[in-house]
């Protein structure tokens, strides 16, 4: 493992809280993963924050709108635009690389879940916008073909470089949801 120096905001994990019972997801419900299991398999990222958030979540992936520009135009307006996962596959590569282009940002998380190339995913939109790179473990990553490791971090550096895996690992997510002081 090569660790970057300096903390890791983790922008993508999920808390299953057993006391919040979940409705079942196309029959499936995930097992418990409180606060303090994730303290202990996010540890190692050396605890530089992380974003437990909620709100409008469009699935894109079900039915891809025809003009993503003009829907994270639109959605903007409310909330900031995030996609999960490097937006999951291939074919979404390009929308993707358009929603960036308009503003939106990008996790990069999930990526035993993703059917794409994740380092060509990451350099593109690198490439586009380095600002818009978030990254994320995506613990307990339920779902997932595989879990989160720590070799994507290794992944992350060794694809961007260390200017802009400092900017995904930890300052482009500081800057997204830093409270703005009046």
């Amino acid at each position: 493992m090569t660790f970057p120096a300096g903390p890791i905001f983790d922008a993508h994990f999920h808390v299953i809280d057993p006391r919040f019972p979940l409705q079942p997801n196309q029959g499936f419900v995930p097992e418990p993963f409180p606060v303090d299991a994730y303290r202990a398999a996010g540890g190692p990222l050396g605890g530089g924050g992380g974003g437990l958030l909620s709100g409008l979540r469009p699935n894109v992936a079900a039915r891809r709108p025809r003009r993503p520009r003009v829907v994270v135009r639109r959605v903007a307006q409310l909330p900031k635009v995030v996609v999960d996962h490097l937006g999951m596959t291939a074919a979404g590569l390009k929308p993707l690389l358009d929603l960036v282009e308009a503003g939106a940002s990008v996790k990069a998380t999930g990526f035993g879940r993703a059917e794409l190339d994740v380092p060509g995913a990451l350099a593109a939109v690198a490439a586009v916008n380095p600002g818009a790179l978030l990254f994320g473990t995506d613990l307990p990553s339920t779902r997932a073909r595989r879990p989160f490791q720590p070799a994507d971090i290794d992944l992350v550096v060794e694809t961007l470089g260390e200017e802009n895996s400092r900017r995904a690992l930890y300052d482009n997510a500081m800057a997204l949801y830093r409270p703005r002081r009046a």
